[in-house]
C-alpha cells in the first residue's frame, strides 16, 4: 500500500511499500491510453533508494528507473500517455520518500 494524495494535476506518493497502478487514481475504462504525465519526482528518503516505474504492467517497459546515490531528488519530464506501474519487489524504498507524478490535461 501507498499512502496516495491526488489533486486534478498530481498525484503524491508515500510510504510505498506494495505494488501501486495508476488504476488506483483513475478507472482504466475511461482512460484507454493511460495518464497524460508531464513528468515524474522522485524525493528519497535516503541514498541508495531506487525507485523503478514501469507502463502498463510489472512486465512493462521501465519508464523511470533511478538509484540515488545521495538524497538528492530525480526527476523524469515526459509529456506523454503512460500507464504507470510501481513493482514494490523492483524498489528499494526507505520511509521517508516521496514520488509526485504530476499530470497534464487529457
Amino acid at each position: 500500500m501507498a499512502t496516495q494524495k491526488q489533486t486534478a494535476s498530481v498525484i503524491e506518493l508515500t510510504g510505498i511499500a506494495a505494488d501501486w497502478s495508476w488504476t488506483s487514481a483513475f478507472k482504466a475504462a475511461s482512460y484507454p491510453n493511460g495518464m497524460r504525465i508531464g513528468s515524474i519526482q522522485f524525493k528519497p528518503g535516503q541514498a541508495a533508494d531506487k525507485l523503478v516505474i514501469k507502463d502498463g504492467s510489472d512486465t512493462g517497459p521501465a519508464i523511470f528507473d533511478s538509484v540515488c546515490t545521495d538524497s538528492e531528488e530525480k526527476n523524469l519530464y515526459l509529456n506523454s500517455y503512460c500507464k504507470p506501474v510501481i513493482d514494490f519487489s523492483d524498489c528499494v524504498l526507505t520511509g521517508a520518500h516521496k514520488v509526485i507524478i504530476r499530470l497534464l490535461p487529457m
